[in-house]
């Protein structure tokens, strides 16, 4: 498959665009696997990045089996899914250093885990560039009582720490990822 735009245009190349795409792959997915969708957004203009995670990069997610909190179903994003939380950071840098002059919106673009963690993302690294939030196949709710939580708490603590459009600045008809839907 072919490779992110990004790999290929160099992490320093500036797209004369007016808008930036950031691109989270899911759980088990790596960055190669949204080749065609960046490539075909960058044909229509945009500049494009993915986060460049590869598929062992997910079996870091079990550094977290050692925290008691695990067990309990009370895990919290932060430091479990850090590594994740630092690729997406950079390659929000290298987007906002390739969109024209720095200030043309961006769309986070994210798929399944990418959703609720782009959401992680933007609580604690900011909002700053980012005007829309498009979640594809993601999870936004813990499951119902009595259901396993495959994320071991990291759901709950999302729709707690920011709920519905907890950013309703940003675009969209809900604002935020979607007014609160699943």
């Amino acid at each position: 498959p072919p490779s992110p735009p990004s790999a290929a245009a160099g992490p320093d190349a500036r797209t004369p665009t007016s808008r930036g795409v950031l691109i989270l792959p899911g759980l088990g997915n790596n960055a190669a696997d949204y080749g065609p969708l960046a490539a075909q957004l960058e044909a229509r203009g945009m500049a494009v990045e993915v986060a460049q995670v590869t598929r062992p990069d997910w079996s870091r997610n079990a550094a977290a089996l050692v925290d008691p909190n695990w067990w309990r179903g009370t895990l919290q994003p932060r430091p479990a899914v850090d590594w994740y939380l630092e690729l997406v950071d950079g390659a929000m840098g290298r987007l906002k250093r390739r969109v024209e002059a720095g200030d043309a919106p961006i769309t986070m673009l994210t798929h399944s885990a990418g959703g609720w963690l782009g959401r992680v993302y933007l609580l604690h690294w900011g909002t700053a560039g980012v005007d829309r939030f498009v979640s594809l196949g993601s999870p936004h709710n813990p499951p119902p009582a009595g259901v396993l939580d495959q994320t071991r708490g990291i759901l709950t603590h999302c729709s707690q720490a920011c709920p519905g459009a907890f950013h309703s600045s940003m675009g969209g008809a809900g604002g935020g990822w979607g007014g609160g839907g699943g």
